[in-house]
């Protein structure tokens, strides 16, 4: 089973390896930075085609969200839809951690397949707390 590797989309790392269009990229930059400052979530993957490094031209981008919030499931496809002002296709999916983890437990055709080839995009980093 692969594991995830960790992407900084800050700096050139294994996203260049897997997609190999700068533009593409920094516009995958910018919507990641959309979703974090609209949804505050804990992780977002990259999985399908562009995390296999096997995309093709005009692909749609899998995106997967894992964060808390009150919208109903197809409201936060929407929302994420609606923060995407660029020409990249994306199928984006956003589970709360409750629904995320039932999916997992269930072994989830799916999202099992779905995290052995993700690519983490984001993941919030655990505040410190002085004592």
């Amino acid at each position: 089973m692969p594991t995830r590797s960790e992407v900084d989309l800050t700096e050139n790392s294994d996203l260049d390896l897997l997609i190999k269009n700068k533009n593409i990229r920094m516009k995958l930059k910018s919507l990641v930075s959309k979703i974090v400052k609209e949804f505050d979530p804990e992780r977002i993957y990259l999985f399908g085609s562009y995390a296999r490094g096997r995309s093709r031209k005009h692909a749609a981008m899998d995106i997967l969200v894992i964060g808390e919030t009150k919208l109903r499931f197809i409201e936060r496809i929407k929302s994420i839809l609606k923060l995407n002002k660029s020409v990249l296709i994306i199928n984006p999916l956003f589970y709360t951690e409750k629904e995320f983890e039932i999916l997992k437990k269930n072994n989830d055709g799916f999202m099992i397949t779905v995290l052995e080839e993700a690519v983490v995009l984001y993941q919030k980093q655990a505040e410190n707390v002085d004592k």
